[in-house]
């Protein structure tokens, strides 16, 4: 089923090793390292083996970034400070495997010592294959691949300028009302010399807990970490998250919100980030749902009969 997703960030900023001196150009980086695993079906972030709908998929999200690159270094001076943007999804999906393609739209971006401007960021092609999915109470493994192409035309810290690629493996389990899910991959992206690190290869490791006491309603916790391949441990090259999330299901729609920020800082990790997302079920202008009704006369009422002669 065809859906789309608003999503809205706000407070995101990053902390500490951004590594350029003051007044000069930003560096030709990616600092958006975090991308929505826009097919989990309880968490924001971590990769979850969730069932796949054949056919045509898409969904965009909806963010607003804030201090998105600080340096410090005796004083604290922020580089840039906010952004508006789109990120848009479109796939494919046949049986267990999903091909999909993400598309970022930097609305504006403006403040700091960032230029005001909008355009593209790094476009990425990528595959989602379901290895092994789970009946109730086991495991289901699934794994992912992309390719980041050089589309970025921004001049701020928004695109790598070189391709990217990647990839994340992952296991997950659980019962009806539980579950949980790990992710662990290497995302490879150009060396850039800052002044304390080497940003560049890194490892990425992601831990998701979720609990859904009814069909309607889950929370989650979900952590994920990058550092760099090199085992470099300067101050700035190891960003942690941890996000805590609700969802539920209503008559129109679902929604999700989160809050979360960073454990341990780095270029990446936020020290605030909020999550709200609304997925409709019958669009914007279908208006009222048209009743089923089984062939007895008997009326569905989302999942609950009811006597339609009463």
């Amino acid at each position: 089923m065809k859906c789309v997703r608003w999503l809205g960030m706000v407070l995101f900023c990053l902390d500490a090793g951004a590594g350029t001196a003051e007044g000069g150009d930003l560096p030709k980086i990616d600092t958006q390292l975090l991308h929505p695993s826009w097919m989990s079906q309880d968490f924001v972030y971590i990769q979850q083996s969730a069932a796949l709908e054949p056919g045509f998929q898409w969904d965009y999200w909806l963010a607003y970034t804030h201090g998105t690159l600080v340096y410090e270094r005796f004083t604290t001076q922020e580089l840039m400070a906010h952004v508006a943007q789109v990120n848009a999804f479109a796939g494919w999906a046949r049986e267990n495997t999903l091909l999909q393609m993400e598309v970022p739209v930097y609305l504006q971006s403006w403040g700091g010592q960032a230029p005001r401007e909008l355009g593209f960021g790094d476009v990425r092609l990528g595959l989602l294959q379901h290895l092994w999915e789970k009946p109730t109470g086991s495991l289901a493994v699934s794994m992912s691949a992309y390719f980041g192409l050089p589309t970025s035309t921004m001049d701020g810290a928004l695109g790598s300028k070189k391709t990217s690629a990647g990839g994340l493996f992952s296991v997950d389990g659980g019962s009806d009302t539980w579950g949980w899910s790990l992710n662990w991959g290497y995302e490879f992206v150009p060396d850039r010399e800052l002044e304390n690190f080497v940003f560049g290869p890194r490892v990425v490791l992601g831990l998701g807990a979720s609990w859904s006491p009814r069909d309607d309603f889950g929370v989650a916790v979900e952590g994920m970490a990058r550092t760099q391949a090199n085992l470099n441990w300067a101050p700035g090259g190891t960003p942690v998250e941890l996000m805590v999330s609700g969802w539920g299901h209503g008559r129109r729609g679902t929604w999700k919100v989160g809050l979360g920020g960073a454990l341990h800082s780095g270029v990446g990790a936020a020290q605030v980030r909020s999550v709200l997302s609304y997925i409709p079920s019958r669009g914007f202008f279908s208006g009222p749902a048209t009743p089923e009704f089984e062939s007895d006369g008997t009326e569905l009422d989302d999942g609950v009969e009811t006597d339609s002669g009463e």
